[in-house]
């Protein structure tokens, strides 16, 4: 007899998947305690033997960050955005401490630490929206930046 399968894909973003459309006060409305939910989550999981796929951003793979020369990313190429402005201006300096709604690498720990195995995977580093106008160094850099960081986290 076959049995059936069933895909569970969570994409994990927290603010950076609505930062340039809502203000972080309205999301903190939203999602005030995110990573109970991802305990609670977790621990359902945990019960019934469910994997899941979690795709991250990757600049979530982050403990903390504070620049490099006073710059966020200066390696990072960024797409073109229609006001000029830096995709990654709003990124605050900091830590899981600090920013919880930026960084997440507690939460890749969490994840890690209950059975079954989940998969871990990169949903950007930035929450970029890859679209056929996206330039393929912009893509290529995206990529590198968030396998860099997974690996930094083991």
């Amino acid at each position: 007899m076959d049995k059936a399968c069933f895909c569970l894909t969570l994409d994990t973003e927290l603010y950076w998947g609505v930062f340039d459309k809502i203000p972080l006060e309205g999301f903190q409305q939203i999602c005030p305690d995110f990573r109970r939910v991802f305990s609670r989550l977790l621990e359902v999981f945990a019960r019934r033997s469910i994997k899941a796929t979690w795709a991250f951003v990757g600049h979530l793979f982050l403990r903390e960050y504070w620049g490099e020369g006073g710059k966020k990313h200066p390696q990072l190429i960024r797409p073109r955005t229609k006001r000029g402005k830096d995709r990654l201006s709003p990124l605050p300096f900091g830590s899981v401490e600090s920013q919880p709604y930026w960084y997440g690498a507690d939460l890749v720990e969490l994840i890690r630490s209950f059975a079954p195995k989940h998969e871990i995977g990169l949903h950007t580093f930035t929450h970029t929206i890859w679209s056929r106008k996206l330039r393929e160094e912009v893509a290529k850099s995206e990529l590198e930046h968030g396998l860099k960081y997974a690996q930094k986290l083991g």
